[in-house]
């Protein structure tokens, strides 16, 4: 928990299950930033391997308007969730922003939450590879602002729970709206709950 006012919270990286709360007022809560607000570019879950929770980071930002960061970095698994929290009257303009990586990033748009998946040399995801990912839900209601950076991006789009803005900024990027599925995203495909849509 944080002190009343407007905060800013830089998080350079996390050894275990964490939650942060900031209460009242205008926040600003990064994760993979240094004390001065850099960007380190240096993969921060630095929990167990083998205990998922160890490599989650749970951001509140609660009432007033908020700011996200979350930079990613390509080095391993970890979820970071934005669950805002606040009262909907008193938490407007929530605002989430994700930052790809210099080299080739593959990210996909899910209802709910943006995924950066690793990918091999012909940029196709790896099976059972690292994946870092970002919760969120529409009390983000300012929108999520991705940017690709540099390298030869990809982005996905199957859906999105806010307004989104995607900047592929340098290199060759392309951009897929929409997939085609063997059968329905919903329990028959072993999909855990959060991760069932509609198709």
């Amino acid at each position: 928990y944080t002190n009343a006012g407007s905060d800013t919270v830089n998080i350079r990286a996390i050894s275990g299950e964490t939650i942060i709360e900031t209460g009242d007022a205008n926040d600003i809560l990064r994760m993979h930033f240094d004390q001065g607000g850099n960007e380190t570019n240096t993969y921060g879950f630095l929990g167990f391997e083998n205990t998922p929770i160890a490599k989650q980071l749970t951001l509140k930002g609660q009432n007033g308007s908020d700011e996200y960061q979350i930079g990613l970095t390509g080095g391993g698994s970890g979820i970071v969730n934005i669950a805002d929290g606040g009262e909907i009257s008193n938490s407007q303009n929530d605002l989430l922003q994700i930052y790809g990586t210099s080299s080739d990033d593959f990210m996909l748009s899910r209802p709910n939450s943006i995924h950066s998946i690793e990918m091999d040399s012909n940029r196709i995801p790896v099976k059972g590879g690292a994946t870092e990912r970002v919760n969120y839900d529409s009390q983000i209601d300012n929108g999520v602002v991705l940017y690709g950076r540099n390298g030869n991006d990809t982005f996905i789009f199957d859906d999105t729970s806010a307004p989104i803005v995607v900047y592929g900024d340098n290199g060759n990027d392309t951009f897929q709206f929409g997939q085609v599925f063997k059968g329905p995203r919903d329990s028959s495909a072993n999909l855990a709950l959060e991760d069932r849509f509609d198709t």
